[in-house]
């Protein structure tokens, strides 16, 4: 009977601890893993979204540290294998696209920095990399620690950390792949640092054949500081004063690079005239134009050229006539002179 009761304390003791293994397996997991239920998941088997998109501009020195972090949610319907990693960022004055990953000088903070997650369960670690899954509605940490160079020199520093989802090609070898962004801006303090910059385009044609008005801008950064661009755009009917279109927005000139502004009213009926008005502000600069634009069809204006020439025809042919008369007249004078003297 002892050894029975032995027995049955043992077997007790035993699963006890495997019921407290569980329960603390099950508190590590839900430490690793948060799950939000107000996130609302997409119509996508894939899909993450960031929060916030961007941090506030930072000032830095040379020497010096800074953390930061931001939260990363999965809004997929299923299990998602996915990585982090830190890019460069710019804007390239060839391509005139927005560029992670070539690097400049403008772009060494995506070597200063080291990423970290919370509340993430990481699967490996593999060059800049981090891997982790996530389940839908799941929110994770991502943590940045910037070190900046003692000899780091002034200017601006612009990186972004990315997130993308890892899925397998489908039947057809085609992948989905979903990526996004927290983009990491600031400026580094020193006495290189200054803002430059020029505004090198600022038109929009006078005559559209079957085509939409557009108004064309460009903006170079010649410094080594990002600085805003402001842009206002609006049309307005000829006839009339209407105003048919109008758009103002703010872009940021990453340092060293350029940036192109195409605003097209795809509204733009097939005949028309227009007054456009495009005005472009940087830094202490300003350049303004105001233009009439005339929009009118093809066919239109195959019919006007051809009316053209019927005139221009008609003209000439007048001319002819007029030259012929004149020279019967003239004959007929000579007869009646030549008449006359005999």
């Amino acid at each position: 009977m002892l050894t029975l009761k032995k027995n049955h304390i043992t077997t007790a003791v035993v699963a006890g601890a495997l019921v407290a293994l569980g329960l603390v397996s099950s508190a590590i997991e839900s430490a690793l893993a948060v799950v939000n239920p107000a996130i609302e998941l997409s119509n996508d088997p894939v899909g993450l979204a960031v929060s916030p998109f961007f941090s506030e501009r930072l000032s830095l020195d040379p020497g010096s540290v800074i953390d930061g972090e931001f939260k990363v949610y999965s809004i997929a319907t299923e299990t998602m294998n996915v990585f982090t990693e830190l890019a460069p960022y710019s804007l390239n004055k060839t391509t005139r696209q927005r560029d992670f990953n070539t690097e400049t000088p403008r772009t060494h903070i995506a070597k200063w920095a080291t990423l970290e997650l919370k509340n993430c369960d990481v699967t490996k670690r593999e060059d800049a990399r981090i891997y982790f899954t996530m389940r839908p509605r799941e929110e994770c940490i991502i943590s940045y620690h910037i070190a900046v160079p003692a000899d780091a020199l002034g200017g601006s520093q612009d990186a972004g950390i990315f997130v993308q989802n890892i899925t397998p090609d489908g039947d057809e070898g085609i992948s989905s792949a979903y990526r996004i962004g927290h983009m990491i801006y600031s400026d580094v303090s020193g006495p290189e640092a200054h803002y430059a910059g020029e505004i090198t385009r600022n038109y929009t044609p006078s005559l559209l054949i079957d085509k939409p008005i557009v108004a064309q801008a460009a903006v170079e950064n010649t410094g080594n500081l990002d600085f805003y661009a402001d842009y206002e755009v609006k049309i307005a009917n000829w006839f009339g004063g209407e105003e048919v279109f109008s758009k103002s927005w703010q872009s940021q000139i990453l340092a060293d690079g350029g940036l192109d502004e195409n605003t097209t009213w795809n509204e733009t009926p097939a005949l028309g005239l227009y007054k456009v008005s495009q005005k472009i502000n940087i830094l202490d600069q300003e350049s303004r134009i105001e233009k009439l634009v005339l929009v009118v069809p093809l066919w239109l204006l195959i019919i006007f050229a051809c009316v053209i020439l019927l005139l221009m025809w008609a003209v000439v042919l007048k001319i002819k006539q007029r030259r012929e008369f004149k020279k019967m007249i003239a004959k007929e004078g000579e007869k009646n002179v030549k008449n006359h003297k005999d």
